[in-house]
């Protein structure tokens, strides 16, 4: 499957959820500074900001959202900085763990 091509579709179903209710969730941020370099300064900034408002709103998604950034990471966080990854994921299953977590109700907007 060609993952540009499924970019639209995939938007649009991500549009429609307004809530992961308390289902445990870490959102990872790599926010190395190189990460826009070959951007002109203020447009590297201003993508950098956009981004990490974005995660925040995904994190809020949940009532137990978590947002952790990955500093010496850009986009490919599980290449430059895997023991991030794995921590995120033995916690997220402790988590679930801990709460039973057997479904996840999540909730679309009416279209």
């Amino acid at each position: 499957m060609d993952e540009i091509s499924q970019l639209k579709p995939l938007g649009e179903e991500a549009a429609v959820i307004t809530s992961f209710g308390d289902i445990p969730l870490i959102v990872i941020t790599g926010e190395n500074p190189a990460r826009y370099g070959f951007l002109p300064k203020k447009l590297g900034h201003t993508m950098d900001s956009m981004w990490v408002q974005m995660q925040n709103e995904i994190t809020q998604l949940s009532t137990k959202g978590e947002h952790i950034t990955a500093w010496k990471s850009g986009h490919y966080v599980q290449l430059d900085e895997p023991e991030i990854v794995v921590e995120a994921i033995k916690k997220l299953v402790n988590k679930a763990d801990s709460l039973n977590i057997q479904t996840a109700p999540i909730q679309y907007h009416n279209l």
